[in-house]
């Protein structure tokens, strides 16, 4: 008995308890929803932005609060500062976007989110732990990224690299300096991370760092003292008895200072001047060089030859092993003497073991006829094949007229007349070569032999027609670089033998060799854009005529534009066509008459060259020779 009141006794007190909680959930319960009800669509109470509390507040009333506390924040939401300076950027210039929907959204769901027990106790854990809204900021990285730039543009500094220049004949040295960069994607990094808040202003120390010169020092020593060792006295070049000298003066005016880097190191580089020094050396080769010749051969019959000129050997500057010695020779302050590199040369064709050559077959012949030329022309035309007679081209070799003829001096033969240098035909050595030329062109035509560089002349010159050959197959040269070459494709080697006749004025270069089984067709020359020339030229003064006496010097030629075309026929197969074009200007007739000499002033020209002391060659450098013009100057006939 006792027992069950025990019992019931207990079961009484449980039963109380949990009727107390019962009835404390169902007030909680109660005044959770009570207080739910009452805050519909507005902000509970505990939930504050910027020390405001925004209890009892709508969306779009925080929304428009939020607007309005942000409104000063935005013009300046943080500073930026580096090396003493400071940036005031507002957020546009930022990129920084301030989302006060989503954030009047946020404040609204505070204490709505979560499970039934979390928004049940809500209310009540606002009250007792307010919590303080943070802002939502998203930045536009493209916006971002331009104004950290314009402040880089501010901030970078090039760091100054140890340099040396020379300025009035001084050395003169530049000292290194330490640049700094502004790093933008560090900056832009730091920018996106920071807590910001309307009541806390930000600082933000931009990320700036060194930028160490690629020469600095050391390298500006070292380069210093190389300086020294190039100026620090004369060059001296030697061949056999002969000596050249590079004062300290021109070696001053040939100094450069070249920065290099790589990967692996970095130097400031004094070094002379490569093109003068080359330039320097190539005037030495001209005293020096002494170019092998090759062999000339006569044909006497199919089974025949005689040599007319035996191969000789020459000497040649290696020019460009000259170049490396002195330049290592003038960094050295104990070895200032060089001796230069002078090769032997071999001819190409030595003449020996004729006895293996045939020059059994006519590959083609060329002709022209030079008939009522002055004097002066025939002579220079005469020399001109002479020294340019059996010529030995060796198979797949380039023929070169300008290397094979020689140099066209009065030394060796030739005199002056007529010739067509730009726009005008005036006297000078050597007219008429074009005369040899335009007939070793022929034979190489007949022979169907590859072209390979060939000019006109200005103007349609009679002599090359007066034999019946139309235009168009001529060939003018002029040294420098105006040139006529051909290859040797045949794969035997090929003479070229001249012939002239004085008497009927006639000359002829024929190409012998190994039958090649080609048959060449001149294919109908088409001429066009006929221009007949204007009236002549008015008469020019000349004293060294006769007073009154007229000459000749230009004759009227219509220009016209003339395309010669030759097929290349094996076995009736054509295996070749090529074509040459020639422009052809109208020339005037013009004519010189003889006047009274001018008078020349008497003065004495101030300055003459200076004889050099030492008696030793002294080697200098020569102008630069003149570039041909698009129709270059060429030697009349």
């Amino acid at each position: 008995m006792s027992a069950l009141l025990a019992l019931t006794q207990r079961f009484g007190v449980l039963t109380g308890i949990l009727g107390g909680l019962l009835l404390a959930a169902i007030i909680l319960v109660t005044l959770s929803l009570g207080y739910h009800l009452r805050h519909r669509q507005q902000v509970f109470p505990g939930v504050h932005f910027a020390e405001v509390d925004l209890q009892g507040l709508s969306q779009s009333e925080v929304d428009s609060l939020m607007q309005a506390r942000l409104a000063a924040y935005v013009d300046a939401p943080l500073t930026l500062s580096g090396l003493g300076r400071e940036w005031h950027p507002t957020a546009v210039q930022l990129g920084m976007h301030i989302s006060t929907m989503q954030m009047a959204s946020d404040a609204l769901g505070l204490g709505r989110s979560g499970g039934l027990l979390d928004r049940l106790v809500a209310p009540f854990r606002l009250r007792l732990r307010p919590e303080t809204l943070p802002l939502r900021v998203s930045f536009d990285d493209e916006a971002l990224r331009a104004y950290v730039q314009t402040i880089a543009a501010e901030v970078d500094r090039a760091p100054v690299n140890a340099a040396l220049t020379l300025q009035d004949n001084r050395v003169v040295s530049v000292a290194p300096a330490t640049g700094q960069q502004l790093e933008v994607a560090e900056t832009m990094q730091r920018i996106k991370s920071f807590s910001p808040y309307p009541t806390v202003h930000q600082r933000i120390e931009l990320v700036i760092v060194p930028v160490q010169p690629v020469l600095g020092d050391t390298e500006l020593q070292a380069a210093t003292a190389l300086t020294s060792n190039i100026l620090s006295g004369p060059l001296r070049l030697r061949h056999e008895t002969h000596t050249w000298t590079i004062s300290q003066e021109q070696l001053r005016r040939w100094l450069g200072f070249q920065p290099t880097a790589s990967n692996a190191s970095a130097a400031l580089v004094p070094t002379l001047a490569k093109h003068q020094v080359a330039a320097f050396i190539a005037t030495i080769a001209e005293q020096i060089d002494d170019p092998p010749q090759d062999a000339r051969l006569l044909r006497e019959s199919a089974s025949s030859v005689r040599v007319l000129r035996p191969g000789k050997s020459g000497l040649i500057v290696d020019q460009d092993t000259a170049l490396e010695r002195i330049l290592a020779a003038s960094v050295s302050t104990d070895q200032r003497e060089v001796s230069l590199p002078v090769r032997v040369a071999e001819p190409t064709f030595s003449g020996k073991d004729t006895d293996a050559l045939a020059f059994q077959d006519l590959l083609g012949d060329g002709r022209s006829t030079f008939e009522g030329s002055p004097h002066e022309r025939a002579n220079n035309i005469e020399v001109a094949a002479s020294n340019l007679n059996g010529v030995v081209i060796q198979p797949g070799h380039d023929f070169s007229f300008l290397r094979e003829i020689g140099p066209i001096t009065r030394t060796a033969g030739y005199l002056e007349s007529l010739i067509i240098r730009g726009d005008a035909t005036v006297p000078g050595i050597g007219g008429g070569v074009c005369q040899v030329s335009t007939t070793v062109f022929r034979a190489a035509f007949w022979a169907g032999l590859p072209i390979t560089v060939r000019n006109q002349h200005s103007y349609r010159v009679s002599y090359y027609e007066q034999d019946g050959t139309p235009p168009g197959l001529d060939a003018a040269v002029y040294d420098p670089g105006v040139d006529l070459r051909f290859r040797n494709d045949t794969g035997h080697p090929v003479l070229l033998q001249s012939a002239v006749d004085p008497v009927s004025g006639t000359l002829t270069y024929r190409l012998y060799g190994t039958r090649t089984g080609r048959q060449v067709r001149l294919e109908e020359v088409d001429i066009r854009d006929r221009q007949e020339p204007e009236e002549p030229l008015p008469d020019v003064p000349d004293p060294n005529l006769p007073l009154g006496e007229r000459k000749q010097v230009e004759w009227a030629a219509e220009g016209m534009n003339v395309t010669v075309t030759r097929s290349i026929f094996k076995e009736d197969t054509l295996i070749a066509k090529d074509t040459f074009k020639s422009k052809f200007l109208p020339w005037r007739e013009k004519w010189l008459i003889g006047a009274e000499p001018t008078p020349t002033p008497t003065d004495t020209p101030a300055g003459t060259p200076a004889t050099p002391a030492s008696g030793q060659p002294v080697a200098t450098p020569t102008p630069p020779l003149p570039t041909p013009v698009t129709v270059a100057p060429t030697p009349t006939g």
